[in-house]
């Protein structure tokens, strides 16, 4: 189990939340909205990062159960964040996540559905 607070370190339970351990870092996650330890390969984990309204949404991966991260991709037409992850056990190797952020025009905010394919 994971948890990751704003500006903040990143955290590991292996006793179901009774103890937790600091992940080395430094990460530069600003406000980490969803955390997901990929089915069936638990050294993969996946965090949706971003502030709507600050900063740009961003996808990171750790393939060292969460020792080092990578920017895999990020949205930077304008400030958005990325409040849902899901993976499936039967299809692993495929991501979705929810995209959330001002729209173009300030009438109805940008939601959209992604999808990232991870490799290696």
């Amino acid at each position: 189990m994971y948890f990751g607070g704003d500006n903040s370190h990143l955290y590991r339970s292996i006793d179901r939340g009774l103890t937790w351990n600091t992940l080395p870092g430094p990460y530069n996650f600003r406000s980490p909205c969803d955390i997901v330890v990929v089915p069936d390969s638990s050294n993969v984990i996946l965090i949706g990062d971003g502030i709507t309204g600050s900063g740009h949404a961003e996808y990171h991966r750790s393939i060292n159960s969460g020792q080092s991260f990578a920017l895999v991709s990020q949205r930077a037409d304008r400030p958005a964040e990325i409040p849902g992850l899901a993976c499936s056990r039967l299809r692993n190797n495929v991501t979705f996540g929810t995209n959330w952020g001002p729209a173009a025009s300030s009438a109805r905010p940008d939601r959209r559905l992604l999808a990232h394919r991870q490799r290696g």
